[in-house]
Formats: C-alpha cells, structure tokens, sequence
C-alpha cells in the first residue's frame, strides 16, 4: 500500500485518524508524511471433520493422518500455517507429528498421525484439540501469530470414536504330544485334539477357526472348525493318526493352522494366528508269523512200554522286535487214534524258537499201527507288546505216524541136548534146538531172535540163530555139534542161550537168557590086544595079528610054554569087548582060551597057556582066532575083526639024552592034555 498523510500538529497532544487510517498527532500543525507499506492476511486452516476408525483389534497398529489445508488465498499475502497437537481428552488416543509453514492454499495428509493405543478391548470416544498458529516466516515477517478462538483462528475437536476387538487365542491342542503307544499292524489309529478358544468372552473377541494337515508319511491329520467362540472348546474335529500299514516305530507331525475370524464379532475378515506342531509317535507292531518246523512225527515202542513222545519245533518268523508274541496250542488232547496232544506255546517272541512245549505221545495199551495228523492252531498274541485281543494266524498240520509191537516170548522146546554114546573120531551130526515165539498174533509183532551164548570148552558148540514169528517155531537153525576128538564123559548145564524181541525200527529188547543141559559119551573102540605075562617064547605084533614065537628049541629038552592075557586096551570110556575063539588042532596045547563078554577097558582075560612037548623033531605053526565083537549101551555092536595070534616052534635033534620033565612041567603038560582032550570032545 502507498499513500500520504497530512498530519495536522496541536499542541496539546491530541492524536487524529488521517487516511488510509494511519494515526497522526495533532501538533497544532499540520504536516504531510508518505506512508509506504503491505498487509498480509493470517493463516487459515480448514475445518477438520471427526475421525472414526471404527472396530479394531486389540493389538492392532491403527493410525489415521490429519488432512489439513491453509486455507488462506494464495497471493503471496497470506501467512503460512504452522499446526501441532493440544490436549486428549482420553488417554488412549496417541498423536504423533505436526506441520510447520504450510503454504496457503496447500495440504499435508500425512505429517499429523491420530491413532489408538489398542492394548485393551473397549469404547474410545474423546476429543483432540489441534493447535493452529499463522507463520508469517518467509512471508508478512510478522513472526508467529496464534489463531485464537477468541479473535481469529478456528479450534478444531477430532473426535474419535470405535471399537477395539482382540484376535482369538487358541489354547495349546492337547494332547501334544500323541504317543498312540504299541498298535498292531492294519490297525485304526485315532486321536482326537481338543482346542479352546481362550479369548474373553465379553463380546470384544473374535472366533477361531482352525485346521490340521500332516507334515508327512507316516502322519496322518485331518479336520476342521470355524468360528468356535471365546471360551468355547473343540475336541472333536481335529484328529491326528499315524500310518499302520507296516511295522516300526512311527513318528512325525501335524500342523494345525489357526485363524481369528471376525465374522459376527469385528467383521475386520480373518486374521492368521501363530500355527502350532503337534508330535505324534507309535510303534506298530506286526502280527507273529509261525513256522513248523516239525512236520512228521514217528514214534515207536512196544506194548506195555511207556508212552514215548516227540516235541514239535515252532519258529515266530517274523523279522525284529515290533513283532508281536506267537501263541501256540494243538485243536485237539486226542488228534487221533492211539495219539495224545499237550502243551502250550506262549508269547514265543520274534526269531524265537520252542522246541519243548508242545508235545505228541503214543498210547502203547494196544500193538498196531497208527496214523493220523494233529493240528496246531496259532495266535498272534498283543500281552507285553500292543495289547491287542489274540488274533488267529492259521493253522498247521504235523503229521503224525506210530508203530506199536506186541513183545517176542521166548519159549525153548529143547531142554536137553543128549549125543548118547558115539565114538572118538566119528563125524557126529549137529543136534537141534527148538523154540518158539509165544507172544500172540497182534497187530504189530516183534520177532524172536536167539543164538547160542556162554557155550563150554570143550566137545560142545553152538551155531545158528532164530528169527520166529509171533506164534511160530524154528526146530533147525539153532545147532548143538559135538567134537568126538577125544574120548570121555561129558556133560554141561546153565545159561545157553540168549533172546531178543526184535522190530526194524527200535533197538532189539534183551530177553532173559534160557538154560540148556548138553551130554555126551565119548568111548574109545574097543581094542583087543595079547599080552604075554609069562614063560617062554616071544609075542610080537599089535592090531589083527600077533605071533608067539617059542624059536628053536631041542628035541627032548621038556615042555615049553607060555602064558597070555587079552586086554580090552582102550582107555576109558570105552566100548565093552566081547570075544569067542577058535582054535586050530596041532602040536600046540592051548588051555584058557574060552568065550567072555563085557570084557571093559583096561579089563583083561588071563590064564591064556600055550605049550609045546618037544618029544618030536620038527617045524610046528598054528593060529588062535579071537572073533572080537565091540558094543556099549546106545545099541552100538560091530565086530571088531579077527585078531590072529600065530604060534610057531622049530623042534631039532639034540646029542644027549633028553632030560626028565620036573614036576611041575609034567602037572602042567597033564593038565594041558586033559583040556585037550575036552575040546577035542566037544568039537567032535
């Protein structure tokens, strides 16, 4: 602005308006002064509506910035505006910022922050005074001029006003973690997990939504819910599981996503929660897989034997320890005829054999053979490991096979084995012995078998054996044989055989041993032999033939004779020697020589006298003929042989007279005439 002023000077002081209403003191004259100079207007800022930021969350960052103008002309004659916050009314309400020299006619939607403080769920409605001053700082020079309410400036209340929701809160699911322990395999593992909703329930929380998903094989999860209220609690949808298709331990994890979800509460959508990991484990464990190992049985004893018996091997073939225990039992106490069944497998773990429980025995009341198959029923047994009810796992079959046999009774028919009376060197033929096998026919019968045992030194021998049949006999297999090497009396008793009940297909039983008296006589053939037991002459010879020889004796020189025995001359025992002669008429005189029988070993007949009267001169033979005839009492008699005794004497002239007999030659050549005589009597 420019202008002039005609000041008019008084003197006494007083001050008038010229124009432009610049003040002029009237001096009591009057004066014209120039005036130069602008005029700025003040700052003006617009009107600032109220502010609702509606609902928000507990916890929530919520802000909003102040659009504010200066409103004042843009001509380069308006002063800028400076703003800045005053008083809350609440103390939940934060600002933050300020502007300073906003030009006139600009704005500034960013430098002035109103928010909430959302610690707390509630109600904010309070007021917020923004200060307002004109900066005349680059502009009028004026400085800064406060916009007051009374004078000019304008004072703007930003009332806030809304809702503060908190999000929702789960509760740690539970149960974590999930040990769903020992499970058989193929089993149905579930475990439902139960979520509350622990946000207050004075209607400033919002509802939870949540979902469960695995985090791998061999986890399983499934399930969800919305909207589960402040306080509320879910123990149904969610669920957690893990894989039992194979055996082992098992674990891993889920994840449960967790939503707070505003719908019907702080309709502000959904917000996601912190996730939480849920651990899951088991071990699964696999059903027991029985093998047989004993697939036949054989058993085999004989009537009246204790019940044999064979245990039947069973493996639990299955791999490692996430196996459960075999259980193990035979369908039936009496799995056939003549067979019994007992015993019990229990728990048998994995790799584990049982070679001793169940056992199969023979009933031996009755001989035969028996056939038949026992069954073994099997369990998968969960006591110690899962716990599972027993659960059946097959069945299989042991074959079964029994041989029952009636015993051999020994029966020996010959008690006495009696050679008689033989002879030293004869080939004597074997005696026999007879038995049988006394046991009845049964269905299975062992056989007898006997040979001879504890035979004597000596003659006797034993050869042969016996195999009988049940009810048969066998009368030349066994063989008595006696050796006639040497003569004698013999005789044995005692144990002479032995016995066994034989079957191919157990060790043979011994039997007890049989007696058996053995005899025989051993003679010696009889044999004759002359003996010469005195007088003259000389006896040569031995078996059939013997000659006396008187030699050469001289005419007229007496009677020559001698006297002889026959000896049966075999050693004992022997044949009896019977004997008849015969005698040739002749020169010879011959006295003693009659019939005898029975004549033993070692026995003799004496008395035998041959003479010869050398009255005449001449050459003299003649013979004697024993007809010699062995026997003994077993019926035995054969002739021996004729023994011959030739007699000889050459009778020659001699010079002298010859001499008178003694008397005794002449009793002894009378008494040899007079026998003479006789038998020449009686041949006639």
């Amino acid at each position: 602005n420019t202008g002039t002023v005609q000041v008019q000077l008084q003197s006494n002081g007083v001050t008038t308006t010229g124009t432009n209403g610049l003040a002029a003191l009237d001096v009591g004259g009057a004066q014209t002064i120039t005036v130069n100079g602008a005029g700025y207007r003040l700052a003006s800022a617009n009107t600032l509506g109220a502010i609702s930021f509606g609902n928000v969350h507990v916890g929530d960052t919520v802000q909003q910035a102040l659009n504010i103008t200066n409103t004042a002309i843009n001509d380069l004659f308006s002063e800028k505006l400076n703003a800045s916050f005053g008083a809350s009314s609440d103390s939940r309400i934060t600002t933050s910022g300020s502007i300073s020299q906003l030009a006139a006619g600009s704005s500034n939607n960013s430098s002035m922050i109103v928010g909430l403080t959302t610690t707390a769920a509630g109600s904010v409605n309070g007021t917020q005074v923004v200060n307002f001053a004109s900066d005349g700082t680059g502009t009028s020079g004026l400085g800064i001029t406060a916009l007051p309410s009374q004078t000019i400036g304008v004072t703007g209340d930003i009332a806030t006003s809304g809702s503060v929701f908190r999000l929702a809160s789960a509760s740690p699911a539970t149960p974590n973690p999930v040990n769903f322990g020992a499970v058989r395999i193929g089993s149905t593992t579930d475990q439902a997990l139960s979520i509350m909703n622990t946000a207050a329930s004075d209607g400033f929380s919002e509802k939870l939504n949540a979902s469960i998903s695995s985090n791998g094989a061999p986890i399983t999860a499934s399930g969800s819910f919305n909207l589960l209220a402040s306080q509320g609690t879910d123990s149904s949808s969610l669920h957690v599981g893990i894989d039992t298709s194979s055996a082992g331990a098992k674990s891993g994890s889920a994840t449960i996503a967790l939503v707070s979800d505003g719908t019907g509460t702080s309709n502000l959508g959904t917000t996601n929660l912190a996730p939480q990991t849920v651990n899951v484990s088991g071990d699964v464990y696999r059903l027991a897989d029985p093998t047989l190992n004993t697939t036949s049985v054989n058993l085999v004893a004989r009537r009246g034997d204790a019940a044999p018996t064979a245990a039947i091997s069973v493996t639990n073939s299955s791999p490692d320890s996430f196996t459960e225990g075999l259980n193990g039992g035979f369908a039936s106490a009496t799995p056939a005829t003549g067979f019994a069944a007992s015993g019990n497998i229990a728990n048998l773990a994995a790799q584990g054999t049982n070679a001793s429980s169940l056992q199969v025995g023979l009933d031996t009341s009755t001989a035969g053979s028996f056939t038949g198959n026992a069954q073994v029923d099997f369990e998968s047994t969960g006591a110690g490991t899962t716990g599972a009810a027993d659960i059946s796992v097959g069945s299989q079959l042991v074959s079964l096979a029994g041989k029952v046999y009636e015993k051999a009774i020994a029966q020996v028919n010959t008690a006495l084995v009696d050679f008689g009376i033989v002879h030293k060197g004869d080939v004597v033929t074997a005696k026999n012995v007879s038995v049988s096998n006394g046991a009845a026919v049964a269905g299975l019968n062992d056989t007898l078998q006997g040979s001879f045992i504890n035979m004597p030194s000596g003659p006797f021998g034993g050869s042969g054996s016996v195999d009988v049949a049940a009810g048969q006999s066998d009368a030349s297999s066994l063989l008595v044989s006696l050796d006639t090497s040497n003569a004698g009396v013999f005789s044995s008793s005692g144990d002479r055989l032995q016995f066994a009940s034989h079957n191919p297909d157990m060790a043979d039983l011994a039997l007890a041993n049989a007696s058996l008296a053995l005899q025989a006589q051993v003679n010696n053939y009889v044999d004759p032999t002359f003996l010469k037991t005195s007088g003259a002459g000389v006896l040569s010879g031995t078996g059939l033939n013997f000659m006396l020889d008187f030699g050469t004796l001289t005419q007229g020189s007496g009677m020559v004779s001698a006297l002889l025995a026959l000896a049966n001359d075999a050693s004992g025992p022997a044949d009896l020697l019977d004997g008849a002669y015969a005698l040739a008429v002749s020169d010879f005189l011959k006295s003693g020589f009659v019939d005898f029988t029975d004549l033993a070993a070692g026995q003799s007949q004496g008395g035998l006298q041959i003479s010869l009267e050398t009255l005449n001169v001449g050459n003299f033979s003649d013979t004697i003929v024993l007809s010699a005839l062995g026997h003994n009492a077993s019926g035995f008699s054969a002739a021996f042989g004729d023994v011959t005794i030739t007699v000889q004497a050459r009778v020659q002239a001699g010079g002298g007279q010859i001499p008178e007999p003694g008397s005794l030659l002449l009793l002894t050549i009378a008494l040899a005439i007079i026998v003479l005589q006789r038998r020449r009597g009686m041949l006639d």
